[in-house]
């Protein structure tokens, strides 16, 4: 009976920090996109909700704003490549959508799993 009740405790201690993990992942997605949208729309100067690669390379020439995207983890050194990754579609443009999940995709350093994936893409067209 001792062991079934400790078993039980510690199954639901387990599913009670899964759920608290998906919460905190959930939280940090909710203010990383509150974060996003206040980027864009400081690059949106013209508040058409459309960001060129001219806004992108004008606005992050002001240094405030570039230290605030790079401690939200996206690099802004090369701001050619990042509005080429940001806008897959080759409009020439971004809408806030676009630029708020392009930003989650390459934010951060790259992983293994992404590394392999680019690895076995170019074994595979060798």
């Amino acid at each position: 009976v001792v062991t079934a009740v400790f078993v039980e405790s510690a199954m639901t201690s387990a599913q009670h920090y899964r759920e608290l993990m998906v919460q905190e992942k959930t939280r940090d997605w909710e203010n990383l996109v509150k974060h996003m949208t206040i980027v864009f729309q400081d690059l949106d100067e013209t508040n058409s909700g459309l960001i060129s690669q001219y806004d992108v390379r004008n606005v992050f020439s002001d240094n405030n704003l570039r230290m605030y995207v790079e401690a939200l983890d996206i690099n802004t050194e090369d701001t050619a490549t990042l509005f080429k990754l940001l806008d897959r579609e080759n409009t020439g443009s971004i809408n806030i959508r676009d630029f708020c999940e392009g930003c989650m995709r390459i934010k951060g350093p790259a992983k293994s799993f992404d590394i392999h994936c680019i690895l076995y893409e170019l074994e595979r067209i060798s």
